[in-house]
């Protein structure tokens, strides 16, 4: 089996590597001229020091083998790996017109306490941020939105390691296996400054303390159930439903292990033993699951948490459910709900007046490379994750049946039905991936008994290309799952940009408030707000736009201009030099 193990990790090495040099191609083209409108989002030098950084991280983990130096490598890994871009911006400075992408804007912009936080960090956020500061926006909000979602990231990874940690009790697969699994849930996250991912930090910390026992750890489940059912109305689905679930894979995995002759025998060699006799064990299994049901161990906690919920929400329950059905679902015209439209515009999707799979889909990346390219980028993606799946599903079935815990396997049972129920009625089914994987990550440990060395290499390799190669394998995008990195109209702005950057201005006139214009109409209210599927910011030096549509936003202190145009004409006006299609009549006039 070393040699098997060695295989499969020896193919993620190399189709990691792949990936890595076709993202490159495909992101980053060879030509990387100011003419054709696609600067380097990050220079390439940063991002070899961040994947250095990345090692350097798991290089200290095995030298340390300490648990106190592995929690706050995981911690520190993490932030790193979350927020780079944001790092980046900091520190250096640098150019965000490749990440223009399709956004929905929510009425009204200029709300920073109902929208900042809504913001997928930290691209998203980034932009807006800036833009919001350009106008004159303070940055109270910003900071208490920055710290907070810091804060989420710091309590997510504490999470994540203790549930590692409390199954494999090694400080160097906890890093290995905490930083794992926060790469691959991490496109599936609603990775923002919201209630959602405080809830799921709530909710993996239940499941990693649920399997101690005693009245401090029994409070402190109470207290955390409770927290969590007020933070989210639908998260704690998953907790009580490994709960309730439990006593059957209790049952069944105690009725496998009674097919076990010796110490020490992995899963997968009781598996088929037991199949062979699918009366004896489901006899067994039915048995054991009785036995386990009357055990006040489970029986007093359950019936706490449920009255908990009930306490909390049966009371005024018909509110609750219509107020759900509503705002989660649909209404009964079968209109799109509200969040629904909310959520979709932020990942960049059309809007649509009905829920449909062929209308509401993630905006593919326009390539910057050709054809073969991308599609062997996406592709190769794909098998990297098959292939990191079938690893973790293989050391699965390698762990001893007794290292396994029932309440850990449980745990499938709730996030599979979720899925199935979530993906029939469109209620984001794909939030179950955010939990599926967690059960698979505590096998980790497993591969002690192999080559360290490959572990790390593959890890780490896995880690650092992931922000790239898991979003494509899901949503066809780049670098932050479901946006955009660079697309046909970054390009083209910038043909435009350097063709007449030198034209003069027409007319300058300053103006106390943001305004707005459209074709054919003068906007007199100064205090304007818009909402739009499609949104453009294009920045080049000192040039500044914000195209929405067929509308035109200029912020007061980089624009002088309140300027017409139609709907092919594209307009840049930096207060120095305006830049526009010269194909047709152009309208400029000043601002009242």
């Amino acid at each position: 089996m070393d040699r098997f193990f060695n295989k499969i990790l020896a193919v993620i090495f190399i189709l990691s590597v792949t990936g890595f040099v076709l993202t490159f191609r495909r992101i980053y083209p060879l030509q990387l001229t100011k003419s054709e409108g696609f600067l380097a989002q990050i220079p390439i030098i940063f991002w070899i020091g961040l994947s250095l950084s990345l090692l350097i991280i798991a290089v200290l983990v095995i030298v340390h083998q300490h648990a106190i130096f592995s929690f706050v490598a995981t911690i520190g890994f993490y932030l790193l790996f979350s927020s780079y871009q944001f790092l980046f911006k900091g520190l250096f400075g640098g150019d965000y017109s490749p990440d223009t992408r399709r956004i929905m804007l929510e009425n009204p912009f200029f709300d920073p306490e109902q929208y900042f936080y809504y913001l997928q960090w930290p691209n998203k956020y980034i932009l807006f941020r800036e833009q919001y500061l350009i106008t004159g926006g303070g940055d109270d909000v910003l900071v208490n939105v920055e710290r907070m979602f810091f804060l989420l990231v710091i309590l997510f990874s504490i999470s994540v390691w203790y549930f590692v940690y409390s199954s494999t009790t090694d400080p160097v697969y906890s890093f290995f296996g905490a930083t794992l699994f926060l790469v691959i849930v991490h496109p599936f996250l609603n990775f923002q400054s919201v209630p959602q991912f405080f809830a799921l930090s709530l909710l993996l910390f239940l499941f990693g303390i649920h399997d101690n026992r005693g009245r401090a750890w029994l409070m402190s489940k109470l207290t955390l159930f409770t927290a969590l059912v007020l933070s989210h109305p639908m998260l704690y689905i998953f907790y009580l439903g490994a709960i309730l679930l439990q006593p059957i894979f209790y049952g069944l995995w105690r009725s496998i292990g009674e097919f076990c002759s010796r110490e020490g025998e992995p899963l997968y060699s009781l598996l088929v033993p037991a199949a062979r006799s699918p009366r004896t064990t489901a006899q067994s299994t039915l048995d054991h699951t009785i036995e386990f049901i009357r055990n006040r161990h489970w029986l007093v906690p359950t019936a706490l948490f449920i009255s908990i919920y009930l306490t909390l929400y049966l009371y005024r329950f018909v509110m609750w459910q219509t107020q759900m059905i509503s705002t989660m679902l649909l209404d009964p015209k079968g209109h799109t709900a509200a969040f629904i439209q909310r959520v979709s515009g932020l990942l960049g999707l059309r809007d649509t007046e009905s829920i449909s799979t062929e209308e509401i889909a993630i905006q593919g990346v326009s390539y910057l490379a050709n054809a073969t390219v991308s599609n062997l980028t996406t592709f190769t993606s794909m098998v990297l994750v098959a292939a990191v799946g079938l690893l973790l599903v293989t050391t699965f079935l390698f762990r001893e049946h007794s290292s396994i815990s029932p309440f850990q396997v449980s745990i499938f049972g709730p996030a599979i039905g979720y899925f199935s129920v979530g993906s029939t009625m469109n209620i984001l089914g794909l939030r179950s991936f955010q939990i599926i994987f967690l059960p698979l990550i505590t096998s980790v440990g497993i591969i002690r008994k192999f080559d360290t060395r490959w572990l790390l290499v593959v890890i780490v390799v896995i880690l650092t290309v992931s922000p790239i190669l898991v979003a494509n394998s899901l949503n066809n995008a780049t670098l932050d799952a479901g946006h955009k990195s660079g697309d046909y109209y970054t390009e083209e702005s910038g043909k435009w940009i350097s063709e007449y950057g030198t034209t003069p201005v027409l007319q300058s006139h300053s103006t106390a408030y943001p305004i707005q214009s459209t074709y054919g109409q003068v906007i007199e209210n100064m205090q304007q707000t818009f909402s739009s599927s499609d949104a453009y910011i294009v920045e080049s030096n000192s040039a500044h736009l914000i195209q929405f549509d067929y509308k035109v936003y200029h912020s007061q202190y980089y624009f002088k201009h309140q300027c017409n145009f139609d709907e092919q004409r594209i307009i840049y006006d930096n207060g120095n030099t305006v830049m526009w299609d010269p194909g047709g009549e152009f309208d400029c006039i000043p601002a009242e």
